[in-house]
């Protein structure tokens, strides 16, 4: 069975043009055709990714409210 773009994001509901769900996929995947910021861009460490760097301050963050 073919799985459409629409159907791989089960918790995610995209509506119009602005974050369409090929687009969403093509992130999930880590495709480095895609324009928009890169890593250097918040001076992360080579290979680092974002998501990773934002994590520990969140729960750092958290952890003193």
């Amino acid at each position: 069975m073919q799985v459409k773009s629409r159907d791989i994001f089960a918790t995610t509901r995209t509506e119009g043009s602005l974050l369409p769900a090929n687009i969403l996929q093509r992130i999930a995947e880590g495709d480095c055709d895609l324009e928009g910021p890169k890593p250097t861009d918040y001076h992360l460490v080579e290979g680092e990714r974002l998501n990773e760097a934002i994590i520990p301050i969140l729960n750092e963050i958290s952890a003193n409210d």
